[in-house]
């Protein structure tokens, strides 16, 4: 008996190193496929996330000055700016943070690919939330999702300015192929409310 679990034994054949690299290959060749798909779809979702936020936000800034009348009444700058992203942000039981240039950020919210989304109030009495270096596809995304329309570029706004659009724009200076990414992108301001 002892001498047939040896002979079994001796006769057992490791694996080689060839098999070793079909195997490293193959798998090399699996995950070669499957990554950029899993990054497509990590993409696809925070894209929707965002546009399920700017809904909520867009209802959130109409609630807060609803429920919050003496915010059309105050003086412009900063402090006006500060008062209008805690509305929102009680509105969306989450907190701002991070005063920017007289724009306040929105924890929670971010803009598709934007390095940065803060809320800001214009002189004329619109809220604005705006985005630096979004990627053209999202803010296209987003215009369609607010029911807002195409989104034209400066370029195209220059050579025909009834494609202007009022609540959602590219700055002027804002818009460049190649900016972010190696893809057009530019800065975006999106209309939440007006009064």
């Amino acid at each position: 008996m002892l001498r047939d679990f040896r002979n079994r034994f001796n006769n057992q054949r490791g694996i080689t190193l060839i098999e070793v690299m079909a195997v490293i290959v193959i798998l090399g060749i699996l995950s070669a496929i499957a990554i950029p798909s899993v990054y497509g779809y990590v993409e696809k979702a925070k894209e929707t996330k965002f546009l399920l936020d700017a809904v909520n936000i867009k209802a959130a800034t109409a609630s807060a000055y609803e429920n919050n009348p003496s915010l059309k009444n105050l003086s412009s700058g900063s402090s006006r700016n500060q008062k209008v992203a805690e509305a929102i942000a009680a509105a969306m039981n989450t907190t701002w943070y991070e005063p920017y240039n007289q724009m306040y950020m929105v924890s929670g919210i971010s803009i598709p690919s934007a390095s940065m989304t803060t809320i800001s109030v214009s002189n004329d009495g619109k809220v604005y939330m705006n985005g630096s270096y979004v990627l053209r596809t999202a803010g296209e995304a987003i215009s369609e999702s607010l029911g807002y329309g195409k989104l034209a570029t400066p370029s195209e706004v220059a050579a025909d300015p009834s494609l202007k659009n009022p609540n959602i724009f590219w700055t002027s200076n804002g818009f460049a192929v190649g900016g972010h990414q190696g893809k057009p992108a530019g800065h975006i301001s999106i209309l939440l409310y007006s009064f």
